[in-house]
């Protein structure tokens, strides 16, 4: 008895102190800070498969973290994902705890890493995948073999595509535009779409190639209403964002909108909105609150002049928008006069080409008319050569004019902000981890507790725990100096 005493006190003075017993939630933000990263790194953490080896209460919660959100961007892409799925293959429990995938390539033209992480998706997709994030692409069968994964990732709920590689070379398309709503479809419980440019091709049948052939102007409204891809109204009725750089075309959003009647912020360019189906989509979305037009200056006068009040109209009638982003080349200021335009706009940001009639407009509104915009909080403006995309050259100010804008939304009790400060701050939360990823983070490990194979306290035996770490050390969560040292040290600390 005494010499079992003394190897007790022995080992506890070896070992060193013992971890406090801390609750979950607490572990949870402890541990959760060692996941602060920029936009761009999907290099996976060093510091949880350390947490894990400090003790049994803690390699649960570590443990748990580290499979949760899946980083997959080394050097050694293809190896790395490769020896990860064979990981999650002979253990189930951790399959299980997957819910998001982050991945980037430092090479397009690389297809191993790219039929690697479709293997991931095809594992891991139908049981708890909530969100996809690709920072570049493989082309070929590679590509194939990824979008067939995809198809059956019934759970997930935001989708981000990036067309470029993390040393911004280009990849191929990801899909034409009706490959990718036959996939959309399958998502039941999709909440967010993000699609830079150059993500989708249009096929020949979603152009409307044909259309110069047609006799009348009803059969060409007609056509430009008709999608060749079928279209389930309402398949996807918790789809709330889409973020679309130059990818749809309008009968596309218009079919969106049938699809996703819940659709509360969009971002959309000209050339999908100033169209008839844009048009009709605008007004079957009812419940939009948020709304950002991209364009160009170089977009055709002759469209702008057709559909620019159609739209204006359109947007001005919505009944719950809060925040819009525009630019005054395509929706002049005297739309914000009308007493029954934009009811509930809180926050407007404005790109304006001219420094003069166009801000004289708006000051004289905010300060003669207080019923128009009646809840605008927040004006934010920008005046420069370019109206849409990048820095814009501010032009100068005539004297007092800027000065009469600041009077005015003082005396509206309106924030002003310069536009550039809006673009600084958007710039700024691209390069850092935003509240939307950080509240997507929280909801996706708070449902790792809440689901049916929640882990069990007592799972962390000493054999699992070892089996564990080497799995997390396959997955290419540590290097391989860092993979020795530990593989060492583990099987003495979970004993």
């Amino acid at each position: 008895m005494a010499d079992a005493t003394a190897r007790s006190k022995f080992a506890q003075r070896t070992r060193g102190p013992v971890a406090p017993a801390l609750p979950v939630e607490v572990l949870l933000k402890i541990f959760s800070m060692t996941k602060r990263r920029s936009y761009f790194d999907m290099v996976a953490s060093h510091t949880l498969p350390k947490l894990a080896r400090v003790s049994k209460s803690w390699l649960p919660v570590a443990r748990e973290l580290l499979y949760t959100s899946i980083y997959l961007g080394s050097a050694v892409l293809p190896r790395t994902a490769s020896r990860l799925q064979r990981t999650l293959e002979s253990s189930p429990n951790l399959k299980a705890m997957v819910r998001a995938i982050y991945f980037g390539t430092m090479d397009s033209d690389e297809k191993g890493g790219t039929h690697a992480l479709a293997g991931l998706v095809a594992l891991c997709g139908p049981i708890n995948l909530r969100k996809l994030h690709l920072f570049g692409y493989g082309g070929g069968e590679a590509l194939v073999a990824l979008r067939e994964a995809m198809h059956g990732a019934v759970r997930l709920q935001k989708l981000v595509i990036i067309p470029r590689d993390m040393r911004d070379n280009p990849c191929v398309r990801f899909a034409t535009v009706s490959q990718f709503f036959g996939m959309m479809q399958s998502w039941p419980e999709l909440r967010a779409i993000r699609l830079y440019q150059h993500v989708l091709s249009w096929n020949d049948e979603n152009s409307n190639s044909e259309d110069t052939e047609i006799a009348t102007e009803e059969e060409r409204a007609a056509a430009e209403m008709k999608v060749w891809y079928p279209v389930r109204t309402g398949a996807l009725s918790v789809l709330e964002s889409i973020d679309d750089r130059y990818n749809f075309m309008g009968k596309d959003i218009l079919a969106l909108a049938q699809i996703a009647p819940n659709i509360s912020s969009l971002t959309a360019d000209l050339h999908i909105l100033f169209t008839a189906p844009g048009v009709f989509a605008l007004k079957a979305l009812p419940r939009l609150t948020h709304i950002h037009i991209n364009g160009s200056l170089s977009f055709p006068n002759s469209l702008l002049d057709k559909f620019g009040a159609q739209v204006a109209a359109a947007l001005a009638s919505l009944p719950a928008l809060e925040h819009l982003e525009v630019s005054s080349a395509w929706m002049v200021p005297g739309v914000f006069t009308d007493a029954q335009s934009f009811p509930a706009l809180k926050q407007l940001d404005y790109r304006i080409r001219k420094d003069t009639d166009e801000i004289h407009v708006l000051t004289d509104m905010l300060r003669m008319q207080p019923r128009r915009l009646p809840e605008l909080k927040r004006l934010a403006v920008m005046t420069g050569s370019r109206a849409i995309g990048g820095f814009a050259r501010p032009m100068e100010f005539k004297e007092g004019v800027y000065q009469a804008l600041k009077d005015a939304c003082v005396h509206r009790v309106v924030r002003l902000q310069e536009h550039f400060d809006s673009e600084m701050e958007g710039m700024a939360a691209q390069l850092q981890v935003s509240e939307e990823d950080v509240r997507d983070e929280c909801e996706l490990k708070a449902d790792v507790y809440s689901d049916d194979d929640d882990y069990d306290d007592d799972e962390g035996d000493d054999d699992e725990g070892n089996e564990d770490e080497d799995d997390d050390q396959d997955s290419g969560e540590l290097d391989e100096e860092e993979n020795a040292e530990d593989g060492e040290d583990s099987e003495d600390e979970d004993a």
